[in-house]
């Protein structure tokens, strides 16, 4: 009797085990990946990490023109500029230099002086230009010598022009328009020069610039002396200064 309950216990014991491990939940088991899979999770990760960086430090430096570096280490850190005098850059990536490269701006700017009774002076002077008199107008305010284009097609009838490599603006900052320049000979009273003459359209007066007013001695004179008389303003207006004491 007591041998058949222990075969009974022994079965039932047996018929527990048999029903827990088959039915064992999935989320108690640990699934290890393969090597396999492990190599194929790091290795986009570890691409990309190298594609940042070659994409990073890819092409040229915008500061040294050298291969693409962090700006800490740039050597042109601290270099000033010999094109826009800025510091930090070369002149050779210098972005003025590419933004500048149309024609400079140049101007004219007529000088009207007027005397003491309100006359106008015609501040004009007749110099050779080739061997040719022409009558210009004095612009100390000028940077170039200007001619109309009616007077040089009058005057230097088979002259070549070569292209502006410079825009001709008024008082008033608008550009003109310049047909060309040509370089030639100028003389006055002794004295000569070589200096460019651009040709406008629609200029009415031939004007003889800065440049070439210097070189011929026709500038400003800087080591004049004025005159200067002390006025009493008592004298002048005696009755401001009654019942001052």
């Amino acid at each position: 009797m007591v041998k058949e309950q222990q075969e009974k216990l022994i079965e039932k014991d047996s018929a527990s085990v048999n029903a827990i491990s088959p039915n064992k939940p999935a989320k108690f088991l640990k699934h290890k990946p393969s090597s396999g899979a492990r190599k194929q999770n790091v290795k986009p990760d570890f691409h990309r990490k190298n594609n940042e960086n070659e994409s990073r430090w890819h092409g040229k430096c915008k500061w040294c023109s050298k291969q693409r570096h962090d700006k800490r280490v740039c050597p042109a850190r601290d270099a000033r500029c010999r094109q826009c005098s800025k510091i930090g850059h070369y002149a050779k990536v210098c972005i003025t230099k590419s933004q500048t490269g149309c024609p400079e701006v140049a101007y004219l700017g007529v000088v009207q002086l007027e005397s003491k009774n309100k006359t106008n002076i015609d501040w004009t002077v007749t110099v050779q230009v080739n061997h040719k008199n022409i009558k210009f107008k004095i612009d100390s305010g000028a940077h170039h010598t200007v001619l109309p284009a009616n007077v040089f097609q009058n005057v230097f009838q088979n002259a070549k022009l070569e292209p502006p490599d410079k825009i001709q603006c008024g008082p008033d900052r608008n550009p003109l328009k310049t047909l060309g320049k040509f370089k030639t000979n100028i003389e006055y009273k002794g004295k000569n020069c070589t200096d460019e003459i651009y040709v406008i359209s629609n200029l009415h007066t031939c004007l003889l610039g800065k440049p070439a007013l210097l070189s011929l001695g026709l500038g400003p004179n800087l080591n004049s002396v004025c005159q200067i008389s002390a006025v009493d303003p008592k004298a002048k207006f005696p009755e401001l200064f009654k019942d001052l004491g």
